[in-house]
This record gives structure tokens, sequence and C-alpha cells, in this order.
């Protein structure tokens, strides 16, 4: 059986296609040649026989079937999924291409133009007018995009939050994994975001296992405090209901004061810890723009400039400068309790350049005790669970290399959403049935262990301070380039 371009179910026997003209009282069927004056009829009955009454006046045509297939799976793919038209149908006639291809099948199959025309109109069918806004955007999502690629329901939340539409992406299995993390990862991204909304926010658990995978993603149109407050408890009101135990003991997240806020404010069970990467990031960029917009004087402008270009050519060709420097960032691996100490002495001991007075306020300024971000959200002191939150980063770049363009439309992205799930939970399933833990890359395998040496040997006293913060600030950049 086949679907006819206008939907109605075909039988293909013996190279010959039929239409159901009736059902009999014996629930038999009888089915009439699609040939216009071919007059031959075929009967099915419910044990799987079929009876044919006469013979046809023309040749079958088993390319006929072989059409119909092609435009069948063609608008399956097309309602299914919110890939490009003429991509999918690009490489639906280029792989049609082969020696073997005949010419029947190559004359019926309709052109392009026309398959594309048809195509349009079988999508539009099933979903409204893209949204030009917010307020254009269906409420609710049309049906084909509430469930994953398995079935299971895929949203969460779609309604007001904090006076604005946002929408939450998770399964029912997905947050039961999520619950079980003690350590939650977070993060944005704006490429792959709609343009309706502002940003893509995506919760990644972490278990004791080293399996880290994204359990919920949300369309959000702002970065607000009010936004992560009322996301984060939809989050666990959701588990509440769902009878979970929440686990939850620790949030890495890059430096977004909205969202430490958020569980420091109400959440204050759960440790805050910003990504080990994004502070030595920030360290280095702010070291690289020092004194760029001290003045507004153009002699002064020309004079800052040729300093901060001294200090970028010192990092680079001044060994104790950079030695300085990667020790400096490297302070955030101390033990916490001598995290002060270890600042002293490298204020005290810095090198001869005097734009670092101008980044020891900054950092007096943003990263000690009650300032913005204070020492013990930074400090990853023998913390043997990922510092950084680059593994997030890393499933964003394989989004954007995955997306047919920054910012596609909303059906592109649940799309590209749905696939994402489907991968997380392909791994955590495989974590839950005792399979082997993937290979780690050897460069960042090299890079925890010597940390661990290092961090042990401080521990038993066979390293002084100056001496685990010189290797550690080495080790320190490595590990963030592994």
């Amino acid at each position: 059986f086949v679907q006819s371009t206008h939907g109605k179910t075909h039988l293909c026997y013996e190279g010959y296609s039929y239409y159901c003209h009736h059902t009999n009282p014996d629930d038999s069927k009888y089915w009439k040649c699609v040939k216009k004056y071919c007059r031959v009829g075929v009967t099915t009955y419910a044990n799987g026989t079929t009876k044919r009454s006469a013979d046809h006046d023309h040749t079958p045509n088993e390319t006929d079937k072989e059409v119909l297939n092609i435009r069948q799976n063609l608008k399956r793919k097309v309602v299914e999924s919110s890939s490009l038209i003429d991509s999918t149908l690009d490489e639906t006639y280029v792989n049609l291409q082969s020696p073997t291809l005949s010419q029947d099948l190559l004359i019926q199959l309709p052109s392009i133009a026309t398959m594309k025309n048809n195509l349009q109109k079988e999508r539009r069918k099933t979903r409204e007018p893209l949204p030009k806004n917010i307020n254009d955007l269906p409420y609710p999502i049309p049906p084909n995009y509430q469930k994953n690629q398995s079935g299971e329901q895929f949203i969460l939340y779609d309604g007001p939050i904090a006076g604005s539409r946002c929408i939450i992406f998770s399964t029912p299995s997905d947050i039961l994994y999520l619950s079980q993390s003690e350590m939650w990862y977070c993060d944005g991204t704006f490429y792959v975001c709609p343009s309706i909304f502002y940003q893509i926010y995506s919760v990644h658990g972490y278990n004791n296992d080293g399996i880290m995978a994204s359990y919920v993603f949300c369309s959000l149109p702002g970065k607000s405090e009010e936004l992560y407050r009322g996301m984060f408890e939809k989050l666990f009101n959701h588990m509440i209901q769902m009878n979970l135990c929440v686990r939850l003991r620790r949030v890495t997240i890059d430096f977004e004061l909205a969202v430490a806020n958020v569980f420091i404010k109400h959440f204050p069970y759960v440790e805050v810890k910003y990504c080990l990467f994004h502070f030595g990031q920030n360290l280095f960029r702010k070291f690289q723009n020092l004194g760029t917009y001290q003045s507004a004087s153009c002699s002064i402008i020309i004079l800052t400039i040729a300093s901060c270009f001294r200090l970028t050519v010192g990092i680079q060709n001044d060994e104790q400068l950079r030695t300085w420097f990667r020790s400096f960032a490297a302070v955030a691996l101390l033990p916490l309790t001598l995290m002060i100490f270890g600042f002293n002495y490298l204020m005290q001991n810095k090198p001869n350049y005097p734009q670092l007075t101008s980044f020891l306020q900054y950092f007096h300024d943003t990263y000690v005790a009650f300032s913005s971000f204070p020492p013990p959200t930074y400090n990853h002191f023998v913390n043997f669970s990922p510092p950084t939150t680059s593994h997030v980063e890393g499933r964003y770049l394989k989004w954007k290399k995955r997306s047919t363009s920054a910012h596609p439309n909303i059906y592109c992205t649940i799309d590209l959403l749905r696939q994402e799930q489907s991968l997380g939970a392909f791994s955590s399933v495989r974590d839950h049935m005792g399979a082997p833990q993937p290979k780690r890359r050897r460069n960042q395998q090299i890079a925890e262990n010597s940390l661990q040496k290092l961090w042990q040997r401080f521990c038993e006293q066979k390293l002084d301070m100056v001496s685990f913060l010189n290797a550690a600030g080495t080790r320190y950049f490595k590990y963030l380039e592994g």
C-alpha cells in the first residue's frame, strides 16, 4: 500500500496500482485500476488473500509505486522537520542519481520546481506562518512540535514568566535525570536562538560517572534576574510535582550575576561556582585592554596605546611577566584560606610595568571579598568535577555547525533541540545501563592528572606556595586549552 499524491491509499499488486472503490458487507474491499479506461478490479479479503477479476489491457508499471514512495517520503520529511525544502529536495534528487536509475522513473518524477511548490503547500497545512515576533507565535505550539523524536512530551512549560512568554523544553525522563545530578552547568547561546527570542538557555547535569548531558532548554526573551528566577522555579516545581528528590548542591555558570543572585537569594543551599575558564579569560582581557579608555586627550590616547602595546608585547617576550600573570590566575587553585596570601605575594612582587597598578585595582574592585565576585565563588581547590562550562560551549558550537543559519526560525530551532535531546538521552541511557565511560581527550586527562599531583604535593607540604603557583599557572592554561 502507498499514499497517492492526494493522500489516498493505493494498492500495488503485480505491478499495477488500484484505488479503493468500495467496501463489501463481508469487510472485503474492491479496488479498481487507476488507469481511467481499464476496468480490471481486485478484491482483498480479511485473511490476506487477493482475487483479480480480469486481465489488464496495458502493461504493468512498477515505476508508479517508486514515484509515489519518493513523494510520500519527501512529504513526511517536510512535515516532520523544519529543514529547508530546497536542501531536502536537492539531497533526495542527488541520491537518486545512479547507473541503475530507470528512464521511466526519471521521466515520471515531477520537476524540482513543481515538487517544491507541492511540498510548500504540505508544510503550510501543518503549521502557522512563520512568526515575525513573539506575539505571532501560535499558542500552544503546533502539536507536531510538542513531542520529541521518541514521542515523549517535549514542552515542559509554555507561558508567561516575568510578564513575557517563555518556552521550556524537556521530557519527564530528562527531568528525572537532572534531579539526580548533584552538579548543574548552565549557560546561554544566541546564534541558534530565533530572532523572536533573546537567547536559548540550557541546563546540563553532571553525575559521578563523569557523564554530562543537556536536559533542559529554555527560550527566553531576555536575561533579567526575574526571568531566571521564574525559569528555575518552574523546573524545581515540576520536580516536586513528580515527587522527585532534588540532589542539586552546586551550579557552575559563567560570570552572570543575574543567575548567581537567583541561587544566592532564593536557593541558598546551592553552592554557586563561576567558570574557571571565564575567570582566566576575564583577567587576560583586562590585561590586554589596560589604559585604552583612560583619557579622551589625543596625546594621552597615543601614550596609552603605546603603553598598552608595550604590555601586550611584554607578555609575549617577557618570561617574568608571563609567569607572573599565569601565577595570578592560578591563585584560584589555592586553598581558599591561602588565596589572600597568594594575592599579597604577587602584588608585592609584580614586574616593573606601571599598567599593572590599574590591573590590580580592577581585580580589587571585582574579585576580592565583598565585591561582585568574592573568592569562594571562583575558588576551585581540589575540584575534581569540571571547573568550567567548556562542555556546554562545546555543545553550542556543534549546534552552530548543524544550524542552517544564524537565528533560524522557531521550528528549525525546535528540531535542533530535539536532536540534542535525543543525543543526551542516548548518553544517559547508556550510563544507567552500565556502559563504559567514553574516552576523554588525552591532553585533558594529562592536565587533570598534573593538577591533582600538584594539589597532593602542596597538601603534603612538598611544594611551597610560589612553586605551586608557577607550576599550576602553566598547567592552568594548558588545562583550559584542552
